[in-house]
């Protein structure tokens, strides 16, 4: 995965900004955050990663968050593009998980300027 991070001055910032936001809102798992339609009585995942990816930059069209079960959630990326990626959460997860799946995200949107960016050579 480090390939697609200019420097792990980048895979530094992703910690921090994860691990900051957690301390911020005094988090040490996820058992106080829902899905999207939980959002009238709980924080969402969806509105986790979109301060995350915010503050690191990474622009994105939309982000929903769906429960899969108990506990167990699959949230959606979509980009501008019309691609999307899929991230599995679970509640008991730390910024430890959360900076992995934070660094997909941004290993994905690598991957996709660069096939665009190859798709425009050719």
């Amino acid at each position: 995965m480090e390939k697609y991070f200019k420097s792990r001055q980048e895979i530094q910032n992703i910690e921090d900004i994860v691990n900051d936001y957690f301390e911020e809102y005094g988090i040490t798992n996820l058992d106080d955050y829902g899905e999207d339609r939980d959002s009238y009585n709980m924080p969402t995942l969806s509105q986790l990663y979109e301060e995350i990816l915010d503050k690191l930059g990474i622009d994105y069209y939309n982000i929903s968050t769906e429960s899969v079960s108990d506990g167990k959630y699959t949230t959606n990326v979509e980009f501008e593009n019309g691609n999307s990626i899929n991230i599995d959460t679970n509640s008991s997860n730390t910024s430890k998980e959360i900076t992995e799946n934070v660094k997909s995200i941004k290993q994905y949107v690598w991957e996709q300027e660069n096939e665009e960016t190859d798709d425009m050579e050719m």
